[in-house]
């Protein structure tokens, strides 16, 4: 089963990238562990739904919006762990939170947010809605 995959010229082109891509993350992990920032990649990816809301609220690309507040919270982190002395996963755990909360009450606030509409909101995974919380209790 395996030889008749490789048959394929994509599958051996796919599987040549993988392992490439297996071997440099190995040897960038090293080092993200070694400076105590193995949390950053969820940390900051997930702060940037406050430049999300930002360009939802101004009109502006989202996409452009995300990756400047991530770059600004990404430089926030190095700052802190050198100016402040805490640690980088420190710093980390702190704006993780903080960007997302921001993030999530921009767009709770803003005139663009319909309470009880679309997936995210009739799902309730990220705001909590009266209508969710009436109907989880039923």
């Amino acid at each position: 089963m395996i030889t008749e995959w490789l048959s394929y010229d994509f599958a051996r082109r796919a599987l040549v990238a993988g392992v490439l891509v297996a071997l440099m993350c190995a040897v960038l992990a090293f080092f993200v562990v070694l400076r105590r920032m193995t949390f950053v990649g969820a940390g900051i990816a997930h702060a940037a739904l406050g430049g999300v809301a930002i360009g939802l609220v101004t009109g502006l690309s989202p996409l452009v919006t995300a990756m400047a507040f991530s770059i600004g919270v990404a430089w926030t982190i190095g700052w802190l762990s050198e100016r402040g002395r805490i640690a980088e996963e420190t710093a980390i755990g702190v704006l993780f939170p903080t960007a997302m909360a921001f993030g999530i009450a921009v767009i709770s606030r803003s005139g663009t947010y319909r309470q009880g509409q679309g997936p995210v909101a009739e799902a309730g995974l990220v705001f909590q809605t009266q209508q969710f919380a009436e109907s989880s209790h039923q």
